[in-house]
């Protein structure tokens, strides 16, 4: 538009020119033809204003020129500073994007470690109960065929001391031998024949089939005779309890800690009552004894 327009004024002020020049020859050829000719120091001096005029528009457009370019080239620079936000912004949005993204697979590497170290933990957990379990299955086994061979042991004493006991008889009653009377004083009686005695281990059935007669390193239960077959029984010491894993089968822990305890008091006997199964005896809780420990 500011081109268009300085196009229109110089148009303008050349069209007034060749008006005025065409008018000043028209009057000079009046002049010329009905008066006299005109000095040529007019003529020069007419010249020279119309040069003037015409550098004048010259450097008026050049001026418009000039405002336009610069105006163009301040446009640019516009466009060029506007350009340059915007890829600054979109590099900003792009920084922020990746830094977002590391953020997050940092933090899911974490949950991941995370996640894989609580995996193992339990996996150790669970095989660490898995060893527990085998090994307290083979305590229990060993104890279970411990407790046989201890009952076919005491089993074969008793049977060696009667038959003991039986020759002696036969052969001179006034004068047993020292030897077979030790043997038979070692040999353990049954509990039925005694007033109060000790109990071995029992197995995770809750049976025992270990009888003695005294207070041996064996023994883990004291026991008192109510009846026929039937005995009350109640735990002598913590430190015996402790290394028997099927004890509670036989003691039931009302308070305390087993594995922190260093005494414990009695709250109630427990029961047991004689079985036999194939030929064999053997004694079966039937009431665990109630211990606190402290």
């Amino acid at each position: 538009m500011i081109l268009i327009a300085s196009i229109t004024l110089c148009a303008c002020n050349n069209g007034g020119a060749q008006s005025n020049s065409a008018t000043k020859n028209s009057t000079e050829q009046v002049d010329s033809d009905t008066i006299v000719p005109k000095n040529f120091a007019e003529l020069q001096h007419e010249y020279r204003d119309l040069k003037n005029s015409i550098r004048a528009d010259s450097a008026r457009i050049e001026s418009v020129e000039q405002s336009l370019k610069d105006s163009n080239s301040e446009l640019d620079n516009k466009v060029d500073k506007r350009l340059v936000y915007v890829l600054v912004g979109i590099c900003i949005l792009l920084l922020l994007l990746v830094v977002i993204s590391l953020c997050g697979i940092h933090s899911l590497q974490k949950s991941k470690s995370k996640i894989k170290s609580t995996i193992a933990s339990l996996e150790n957990a669970i095989n660490r109960l898995k060893d527990e379990g085998a090994v307290s299955n083979n305590r229990a086994s060993v104890c279970a065929v411990h407790d046989y061979r201890d009952d076919i042991d005491y089993l074969q004493r008793q049977i060696d001391a009667l038959k003991k006991k039986g020759d002696l008889q036969n052969v001179s009653k006034k004068e047993p031998t020292r030897e077979s009377e030790s043997d038979y004083k070692k040999t353990p009686l049954p509990a039925k024949d005694i007033k109060s005695g000790y109990f071995g281990v029992n197995d995770n059935r809750g049976r025992i089939g270990k009888v003695y007669m005294s207070a041996t390193e064996e023994a883990v239960f004291q026991y008192f005779v109510k009846a026929d077959g039937l005995v009350e029984f109640e735990p002598f010491s913590v430190k015996r309890i402790k290394s028997i894993s099927s004890i509670r089968c036989a003691v039931n822990i009302t308070e305390g800690s087993l594995q922190d305890a260093t005494d414990m008091k009695v709250i109630k006997r427990g029961q047991a009552v004689q079985r036999e199964q194939n030929g064999q005896k053997y004694w079966e809780v039937l009431y665990p004894a109630e211990v606190k420990l402290k």
